[in-house]
């Protein structure tokens, strides 16, 4: 029986994924569903940058517009693949929360001063790794999120000055040993 027809009694039948590249059998989050992480991202950074400008920061520096065009290029990409639904060889997808990593300390960055929690965003695309894709992902998307607070000292090309610096860049160079 064809997987995707109506099962008896009105209900809709189970879609079998097995042979869906990275989604595991009976996972909620499919190609179809993960728009939705993406576009959460999308609105909650769109909101910082509209508030930090409120506020008097000149959010759209260079800086911040390639943080924010990440973001945005993510969910593009993302819904364009939600129309399209590839069923196998998907796991490439998770480029686009890795990417997402990157462009928000860019965003935090440049709003760190006017608006409190910025770097809460990286809860985004951090559930969507851990939900949908496999472990390297997912170890890959704890290093970045864990170089955050290590981010303002790269871009500044110094040293780090302050303690979550410090921890942050402690726990890079050991992972590089």
């Amino acid at each position: 029986m064809d997987q995707t027809t109506r099962g008896g009694h009105g209900r809709p039948a189970v879609i079998d994924t097995r042979s869906r590249g990275h989604e595991a059998a009976g996972s909620p989050v499919t190609l179809r569903t993960q728009p939705w992480t993406q576009l959460a991202l999308l609105a909650a950074a769109v909101g910082v940058v509209v508030a930090a400008h409120a506020f008097g920061a000149d959010m759209f520096t260079s800086s911040a517009v390639i943080g924010l065009g990440i973001i945005v290029g993510g969910a593009v990409v993302i819904v364009i693949l939600a129309r399209i639904r590839p069923r196998e060889h998907t796991a490439w997808v998770a480029v686009i929360p890795l990417s997402d990593l990157v462009g928000i300390p860019i965003i935090r960055n440049a709003a760190v001063e006017l608006v409190d929690g910025v770097g809460f965003m990286m809860v985004f695309p951090l559930v969507w790794l851990g939900a949908a894709f496999p472990l390297p992902a997912i170890a890959l998307g704890i290093v970045l999120a864990g170089a955050i607070p290590l981010s303002p000292a790269l871009i500044a090309g110094r040293a780090p000055g302050s303690a979550p610096e410090w921890i942050a860049f402690g726990s890079s160079s050991r992972s590089q040993r």
